[in-house]
């Protein structure tokens, strides 16, 4: 949940994502703690969507582990 938290604070804050939404700012707030709804998420990709994009692809840029093992398999497949 602290990823709403934090998706929340990018957007503005909770009065700015209220404003943006036409929801209450009690009822944005409340997201800080017990997370955006999902149906929420669907129903304004415009905000959210970009959001859970960025952290997947930070998720993939930071395991750079993973990117080197697949990197060693792609450059073995072209040895072979």
């Amino acid at each position: 949940m602290s990823d709403d938290k934090e998706v929340i604070a990018q957007l503005g804050g909770a009065t700015k994502v209220a404003q943006l939404l036409g929801y209450s700012i009690q009822r944005v707030q409340n997201w800080t703690v017990r997370g955006i709804p999902a149906q929420v998420k669907v129903d304004h990709p415009d905000l959210f969507l970009q959001h859970a994009l960025a952290r997947a692809a930070q998720t993939l840029t930071d395991d750079t582990g993973l990117k080197r093992r697949k990197d060693d398999i792609l450059h073995a497949d072209h040895l072979s």
